[in-house]
């Protein structure tokens, strides 16, 4: 027997084993009380007959490899199974058995699950490779490295799509991912690739349908493929998907508008839901968190400047001040050309050295917060967020205010990024009553609820955003925001929500261009409106609590109709039922050859259920 001859016979069983074990779960549950309305049962009930049919034209010895041979099949009138060709060979007739099948998902099958036996093993027609950087993040490692934030949406979203189908998880891609694709459809299963990245990164793989989910935050889209790499052309990359989700509007009108034609479904970031049941904000609310922060506060004139907490010595300051001008215009311009790289990496990593040498310590072990609480959750390298302006504007706007504090949540604790902070704090050598707290330390997610539970307003001075899950999350909480309304965040939030701050465009270039060529646009804050509405928000908190009551209602009941995990899957279903219609599984696989894969090294696998 041919080697080729053999792999289909193999392929051919494997799918027939597998249509078994599907049947074996699908034939437990009993008839709903509709049944003779219910168009999801009878379609179930059809597919099933269908499927019994082929597997017992399988055991009659007459009947030979083709299963169609008997004749037209008696389908009732109207069925969705009566568009199948009467003569199919096996594997095409059964492909659609299981692609009608599939239409009937496992949210609509587990209406009847007080029915099925619980020792049936639920098939699934999908089996959905979930990728994303896999940095670390999740277990507070390399925090702030690119694309953190996208491992975060690929937990939030992997209860989801475990609804969907058995979900693989790719730590890594390679060659090897192939191999498991052709293995699923050996199995009469249909592989998905769900990949959480922007589509620069995406993997795309050639064997199988791709989805993408990116987040963008400008209104163009990249259109050339810039810095060598052909996926930087997002329309062309983004054309080669089945499927792209984003998480509102301002992505999807961006992509449409470029000329991306894949189908493009609109699905926000679920919202967890541990946030949804925080109690609502009290005035006399008190929380210690364990953590290692950096407190300033209680400065006055007198004692501001070099008498500070944390304060540096001025010739440290004056030195620094001084090297770097000194070294760009004399030391550089003289330096050979090959080794100025070397030089310049080397003084940087000392002056990283030195800088976390120099780092104060902590202010204290464990942070009290009560009174009026601002956070903000940011990482310092990222130059969207203008953590800047919020923090001369919180200063200025309530620096008379001793009950009114300011919590940065650093997503990075590189010595280096938090003694930047700390430096733009004290050359700014403001005097205040207010608080500034700085924590570096990673907070499990017990942590994160406790400080959104004690806040009073999640503050934002971003210039661009594609999700903001962190106003997300203080909305779905009942804490008002204080934001601009501008590229993402102005898919859901508001001036009913909270404070909105105004802000115009400006240029700007793409993060990922090293170009830096001005292609597109984000937005420049109005520093005086975030003044205004900093003071306005702290006069409500303070004064108008049926006013604050409303805006933090509003704001959670938004978020439940929006980012709910069970207003998303329903986005999510409907969603998928793309590919369940797509005729063709592959698109344009010779754009990405498999040598493609083979560079990108070995990977690992975690299987869920």
């Amino acid at each position: 027997m041919s080697p080729l001859k053999a792999t289909t016979l193999k392929s051919g069983c494997g799918r027939l084993t597998h249509l078994g074990k599907m049947l074996a779960w699908t034939d437990q549950p009993r008839p709903p009380n509709d049944a003779d309305t219910n168009r999801a049962w009878k379609t179930l009930k059809t597919a099933r007959g269908l499927a019994h049919k082929l597997l017992a034209d399988q055991a009659d010895p007459r009947v030979g490899r083709v299963a169609g041979d008997k004749g037209p099949l008696d389908l009732p009138a109207g069925s969705p199974l009566s568009s199948i060709p009467a003569c199919q060979p096996e594997r095409s007739l059964y492909k659609s058995s299981l692609t009608l099948s599939s239409r009937m998902s496992p949210p609509d099958l587990q209406t009847f699950s007080s029915t099925v036996n619980q020792g049936a093993e639920p098939f699934f027609p999908w089996v959905i490779f979930l990728s994303s950087y896999m940095s670390g993040a999740l277990e507070g490692k390399r925090l702030g490295t690119p694309g953190y934030s996208y491992d975060f949406v690929a937990r939030l979203f992997a209860p989801l799509l475990e609804r969907l189908g058995k979900l693989v998880e790719v730590k890594w891609s390679s060659t090897e991912l192939s191999g498991l694709i052709r293995s699923v459809r050996q199995e009469g299963r249909e592989p998905i690739v769900v990949t959480f990245r922007p589509f620069q990164d995406a993997f795309l793989a050639p064997l199988a349908r791709n989805v993408v989910v990116p987040a963008w935050e400008f209104p163009d889209i990249p259109d050339s493929p810039f810095d060598a790499n052909p996926q930087n052309n997002w329309i062309q990359t983004a054309n080669r998907c089945a499927l792209v989700l984003v998480g509102g509007p301002f992505t999807a009108d961006a992509l449409q508008a470029a000329g991306v034609t894949t189908p493009i479904r609109v699905v926000p970031v679920p919202t967890p839901e541990p946030y949804f049941h925080l109690p609502r904000w009290q005035s006399d609310c008190r929380v210690t968190l364990r953590c290692l922060p950096y407190i300033f506060e209680a400065i006055d004139r007198a004692s501001s400047g070099d008498n500070g907490p944390h304060a540096k010595p001025r010739w440290r300051e004056t030195l620094r001040l001084l090297a770097r001008p000194v070294y760009r215009r004399v030391v550089k311009r003289w330096l050979p050309r090959r080794i100025k790289p070397v030089v310049t990496a080397v003084l940087r990593t000392a002056i990283s050295s030195w800088r976390e040498q120099s780092l104060p310590p902590p202010s204290a072990e464990g942070l009290d917060l009560d009174g009026i609480v601002y956070t903000s959750i940011l990482n310092p390298k990222d130059g969207r967020k203008n953590w800047e302006d919020m923090i001369t504007a919180f200063l200025y706007a309530l620096r008379d205010c001793d009950d009114a504090t300011l919590v940065l949540k650093l997503i990075s604790s590189e010595p280096q990024e938090i003694h930047r902070v700390i430096s733009f704090y004290h050359r700014l050598d403001v005097p205040h009553r207010c608080r500034l707290v700085l924590i570096p330390d990673f907070l499990s997610d017990a942590g994160m609820l406790e400080l959104a539970r004690v806040s009073t307003y999640y503050l934002t001075t971003t210039r661009a955003e594609g999700n903001c899950l962190p106003l997300m999350n203080y909305l779905a909480a009942g804490r008002p925001g204080i934001s601009p309304v501008h590229t993402a965040i102005s898919d859901y939030f508001d001036s009913r929500l909270g404070f909105v701050v105004e802000s115009h465009p400006e240029p700007a270039a793409w993060p990922q261009d090293s170009r830096l060529r001005w292609r597109t646009t984000w937005h420049r804050l109005v520093w005086t409106s975030l003044v205004e509405q900093l003071r306005r928000s702290y006069q409500v908190a303070k004064h108008d609590q049926a006013a604050y009551r409303v805006m933090a209602a509003a704001g959670r009941e938004k978020m439940r109709q929006w980012a709910h995990p069970d207003a998303v899957w329903h986005m999510l279903e409907s969603a998928m039922q793309v590919l369940r219609a797509d005729e063709e599984p592959l698109r344009d696989s010779a754009f990405f050859p498999e040598a493609r894969e083979e560079a990108r090294g070995p990977q690992r696998l975690v299987l869920h259920g």
